[in-house]
């Protein structure tokens, strides 16, 4: 009796051994899952000995903070076949900025970055289409 409780378990675990070993195996293989969404801010911070170069060097400070985050796309893997796991930021264009010492003015802001599943000819549009006019349907006849 003994005997057979212990059979039995040792292939029970051996069962469950192995299909623990395919489950990983199959999913080895595939890149992280796109996750369709932006994530944290990060800070863009801009320095200058007055407020005009802090606000001059604040693009390039965007751009720094956006390409810290730019490859986090990488090997991501959308389900929709055709689409790619693509890179997209939102940024704060007007920064707050101020002066911290005699020659030592700030201008900071943020980027918020993402990951989107996008098709190759797909496009973010940041603006909203316009109204159609009232008791129109837009059409024309």
């Amino acid at each position: 009796m003994k005997r057979s409780v212990v059979m039995t378990t040792g292939i029970a675990a051996l069962a469950l051994m192995l299909l623990s070993i395919a489950m990983t195996a199959s999913d080895a293989h595939a890149g992280a899952k796109c996750p369709n969404r932006y994530f944290k801010k990060v800070e863009a911070k801009s320095i200058g000995e007055t407020q005009k170069e802090a606000e001059t060097a604040y693009p390039d400070a965007l751009a720094v903070a956006a390409n810290k985050s730019k490859n986090d796309c990488d090997n991501c893997e959308c389900e929709e076949e055709g689409e790619t796991c693509t890179y997209q930021h939102t940024e704060l264009k007007k920064p707050k900025c101020h002066k911290k010492a005699e020659k030592d003015s700030r201008c900071v802001g943020w980027v918020r970055p993402g990951c989107f599943c996008m098709a190759k000819d797909e496009a973010i549009i940041t603006e909203a289409p316009a109204p159609q006019p009232a008791g129109g349907s837009g059409k024309k006849e």
